[in-house]
């Protein structure tokens, strides 16, 4: 049996759910990558596309080679 979530959230509304602080406490919402791949429901299948909140902090860490990252 497949895994099924639920994010059934419209995107106007989850985006301010995931607001958040920045460093001079200023209120943020979160920049979407592709927002029209995002539809809500209450039966996600496992190959439909689920927000996902990252920090950009942590993917520029990530992503620098190995080399370069200390």
């Amino acid at each position: 049996m497949c895994g099924r979530t639920s994010c059934h959230l419209p995107l106007e509304a989850l985006t301010r759910a995931c607001a958040y602080r920045d460093r001079q406490g200023r209120q943020q919402l979160p920049e979407w990558r592709d927002p029209d791949r995002y539809y809500p429901s209450y039966n996600k299948s496992p190959r439909s596309s689920t927000p996902v909140l990252l920090s950009r902090r942590h993917l520029e860490k990530v992503s620098a080679p190995p080399a370069l990252a200390n």
